[in-house]
């Protein structure tokens, strides 16, 4: 045997790990299974899950790559596989993140790359701190794709989002989340940061706070429709990852969306706002809001309101939507450092089309 192949031979030998990640694997999971068969996905592997309920911690951390991502699935889209972790807590449960933050999510994503999950429901995701998602993704996750999940009864539906985090939610419902027992506000969608797009949704009757609660540097929101959210139906706030004198920008896209408002929200001075929560110097806030059906309750809301009395500078265009049942166009606090543009707005009458 000649010296090269007799190497070869011996590196096969050696490496049976590299040899079996030759080819993708398929790796179908059931009720049987513990959370290690999910996570030892790698690039390019698909994982079946099969129907039942299941009520164990995942933690996922591998990268996938655009050519070979790692896909996570429901095996049957009729009757789909439940994380429900009931009235325990979420750090109890078994799972192999041993970290403080382990009840965070019941799903959690750190640092992972391209990861497409579809038809998972997630419900009953509560901590001790009253601030559990049914998944969380942060420490720069990447090219997260989530699609056709459910969210139900948890603290927070989805949440996380840290640094330059990316995520894109399609076709997934938000169905009553938000834990009125928790101290800090809680909320269908708490994002802290990075960039997110949310597209084709049904995002409905928060419990506690909003639908959605931002603090994105880039967020579009297209073609979801937002509901009866228990406080007002959403916001952008500053992210809490800038570092150093900036200049900073943060922008959200509000484009072909249907708003409902509650008939009697907890806050009804307006359906969404834009706020310098933390002070953040040399920051400016964009919003654009696009083609989009408001349905007020009547309640004199606004249907902007740029709280900036900091005198933060926050930018508005609001052009081509229907908007019925609010009072007034925009609120801002501090009219000179707020720019407001649009028009062609079907309006009540009474109301200006751009106001100020």
């Amino acid at each position: 045997m000649s010296f090269c192949r007799l190497l070869a031979f011996g590196l096969w030998c050696s490496l049976p790990g590299l040899w079996l990640r030759a080819s993708a694997a398929t790796i179908l999971v059931t009720t049987n299974d513990t959370f290690a068969k999910i996570e030892m996905a790698r690039a390019g592997d698909t994982v079946l899950i099969a129907p039942g309920n299941y009520s164990y911690r995942v933690f996922l951390t591998q990268p996938g790559t655009a050519a070979a991502p790692i896909t996570i699935r429901a095996l049957d889209l009729v009757h789909r596989p439940v994380w429900d972790f009931g009235d325990g807590l979420v750090e109890d449960a078994p799972g192999s993140h041993t970290a403080g933050d382990r009840g965070r999510g019941g799903w959690q994503f750190s640092g992972a790359q391209h990861y497409r999950v579809s038809g998972i429901v997630f419900r009953h995701c509560h901590n001790a701190e009253g601030n559990a998602g049914g998944v969380r993704y942060y420490n720069g996750t990447k090219n997260l794709y989530l699609a056709h999940c459910r969210f139900e009864e948890n603290d927070n539906g989805l949440t996380g989002g840290s640094e330059d985090s990316e995520a894109v939610v399609a076709a997934c419902e938000f169905n009553a989340n938000g834990n009125p027992h928790a101290v800090a506000p809680t909320h269908n969608l708490y994002i802290y940061g990075g960039e997110l797009t949310l597209r084709s949704c049904y995002v409905h009757d928060s419990v506690q706070g909003e639908n959605f609660h931002l603090r994105c540097r880039r967020a579009v929101l297209e073609y979801n429709c937002f509901a009866r959210a228990r406080n007002y139906e959403g916001d952008l706030m500053t992210d809490i990852d800038f570092t150093g004198a900036g200049p900073f920008t943060q922008s959200l896209t509000l484009r072909g969306n249907v708003f409902v408002q509650n008939p009697a929200p907890v806050n009804h001075a307006q359906l969404c706002a834009v706020a310098n929560d933390s002070g953040r110097s040399h920051l400016t806030f964009t919003v654009r809001i696009r083609h989009n059906l408001f349905i007020g309750a009547n309640v004199h809301s606004s249907l902007l309101h740029l709280v900036n009395r900091d005198g933060s500078r926050m930018r508005a265009e609001i052009s081509g939507n229907l908007i019925g049942g609010v009072s007034r166009m925009v609120v801002s606090d501090d009219r000179a450092a707020a720019f407001i543009s649009g028009g062609h707005n079907w309006l009540p009458a009474g109301v200006d089309d751009v106001a100020r």
